[in-house]
């Protein structure tokens, strides 16, 4: 099996869960015309007001948003045979890949009406990127042999399992959408 190919596999999946973040954030869409100067001058503004007025839910939310998406990054651009150095610079690039990308999601939410861009979303994106850093870091290569063993295996057996499994979780994700989480006891109870 030809750790590229497993690569690629870590990259659309870190791609595809950073589409769902900015679709997360942007939906429903509900776009409306700003001017490029007022956007800037809007999260420039926004940017200075740090506060964590947002539920602790928002805020649970978008720290499990960036905690896979680092994670998968990392697993695709890092070789399993990579240098301490080349580690760090690669842990480097994702956490500024991951800072960038989530002012970006930020900054377009000023074109969506009910839509607010935060700060404090900002620095739980980043505190979530950060756990994924960590979490590779302990499991990085232990999940790249996993998937490695799982794409290699080509038996009719194993395929319809990887089907049923990939089945699962795409009902574990419909079945939390839209994202309400509480951590609320009352609401639990409710």
């Amino acid at each position: 099996m030809s750790f590229s190919r497993v690569r690629t596999v870590w990259a659309i999946l870190a791609f595809c869960l950073l589409a769902f973040a900015a679709y997360g954030s942007l939906v429903p869409f509900d776009w409306r015309p700003v001017t490029l100067a007022v956007a800037l001058a809007q999260f420039r503004q926004e940017l200075q007001e740090f506060s964590f007025d947002g539920s602790r839910s928002d805020w649970s939310v978008n720290v499990a948003l960036f905690v896979p998406i680092s994670f998968c990054l990392l697993c695709a651009i890092v070789p399993s045979r990579a240098t301490v150095r080349a580690r760090i610079v690669s842990v480097i690039v994702v956490a500024v890949t991951c800072v960038c990308s989530t002012l970006a999601i930020e900054f377009a939410q000023i074109w969506c009406a009910g839509r607010v861009a935060s700060v404090s979303d900002v620095f739980a994106q980043f505190v979530g990127a950060a756990i994924g850093i960590v979490a590779w870091l302990v499991a990085g290569r232990t999940a790249t042999q996993w998937l490695e063993g799982y794409l290699a295996d080509r038996r009719r057996e194993s395929q319809i399992d990887w089907l049923l499994q990939a089945y699962l979780v795409g009902l574990a994700i419909y079945s939390v959408m839209p994202l309400d989480l509480t951590i609320r006891p009352a609401e639990i109870y409710r």
